[in-house]
């Protein structure tokens, strides 16, 4: 069975059609069409939601193997036991609240980057404007110049990456209406489009993530479902509003093992350090004779596996459900400036 027949299995397991599933990995109904008829693959971050989405292992889609019985749906549906709501009320969301709420979630990830990519534009400038440079003092500032350019360019792909984010969930969301009904540690999502509902999902008060306020407006998480709030839509005494002030900007992240968390340090000190290793041991090789310096430059190649390995700890890890994509970042970040370097002299000296 191929990745598309599986999307497909798995997705009208869960009673989904291609635009609700669209909808809940923030991609068009053309884009889930083409994946199910095998004509394009889902990238990684989206096969890490659709295992969420399915409850299966990102192995079991890839797969060949006929698929397996789904034990639990990712949303619980509504029993045959009726309650009376608490509260209850509808929300339409503008492509404003869908901006704000993108940029709220990714803000700080963002601002760390311009901050480093700041710092790694100004720090060589002295050396720059050093008249006699060592051949040291060159190979430095085309390293923290290289670190410069990466962080530079993924600053800029995930701006673009926010704004496709934004104008596909806007496109999504307009014309849906979300009806919430308020139970005591639950509540009922209703998503209609013309009056016909198009998804009844129950979701759980204690599988609330990422729950943060920003003015009016209250976002959290289900799962891979970002839902959007306002205050002035919630009573001050129900128990939805309680829950949500008293878990605002509270970050639930993936509990992590004592051991793997040492590895993740580890594993980020010495890949951001194989760069320096590298020099120190051309220093040694070298002696006096700086001329030779150029001529060294692949002994990076020796340290390449400390990045590689950095990245293949980040992936296992995050499959497992662990927040480890710092190892993967500056893991690939390294791993090419040593490629680039180390490669650039062997060719070079050809």
């Amino acid at each position: 069975m191929t990745v598309g027949e599986k999307i497909q299995f798995y997705r009208k397991e869960k009673n989904l059609s291609q635009e609700q599933l669209g909808q809940m990995l923030f991609v068009s109904r053309q884009t889930v069409s083409l994946w199910e008829k095998d004509q394009t693959m889902p990238t990684i971050d989206n096969l890490l939601k659709l295992k969420e989405i399915f409850g299966v292992p990102v192995d079991e889609l890839l797969s060949t193997e006929e698929p397996s019985v789904l034990d639990e749906p990712a949303c619980e549906q509504e029993t045959l036991v009726q309650e009376t709501p608490q509260e209850s009320f509808s929300v339409t969301y503008s492509e404003a609240d869908i901006r704000k709420s993108t940029m709220e979630l990714n803000k700080r990830r963002m601002i760390t980057m311009v901050i480093w990519t700041v710092v790694l534009f100004i720090l060589p400038i002295p050396a720059i404007l050093t008249k006699n440079k060592s051949m040291e003092t060159m190979i430095t500032i085309a390293l923290i110049n290289g670190v410069f350019l990466s962080l530079a360019t993924m600053t800029v792909i995930n701006f673009f990456r926010l704004k496709k984010t934004i104008r596909v969930g806007t496109q999504q969301t307009a014309g849906s209406l979300y009806h919430y009904d308020v139970y005591e540690n639950h509540m009922m999502q209703t998503i209609s489009r013309n009056g016909e509902i198009m998804q009844t999902c129950k979701m759980y008060f204690s599988k609330f993530t990422n729950v943060r306020q920003s003015g009016s407006l209250i976002i959290f998480q289900y799962g891979n479902q970002i839902i959007l709030l306002h205050t002035e839509d919630l009573l001050e005494n129900s128990r939805l509003y309680w829950f949500l002030r008293s878990h605002a900007n509270e970050k639930k992240k993936p509990q992590r093992k004592g051991y793997l968390t040492a590895i993740s340090v580890i594993l980020f000190i010495l890949s951001i350090a194989s760069l320096w290793f590298g020099l120190a041991l051309i220093a040694v090789l070298i002696g006096d004779n700086t001329e030779l310096f150029p001529y060294y430059l692949w002994v990076f190649l020796f340290f390449l596996p400390i990045p590689v390995g950095s990245i293949v700890f980040g992936a296992i890890t995050q499959r497992k459900g662990y927040a480890y994509k710092k190892n993967i970042v500056v893991g690939i970040i390294m791993a090419a400036l040593l490629l680039i370097y180390g490669l650039f002299v062997v060719y070079d000296s050809a």
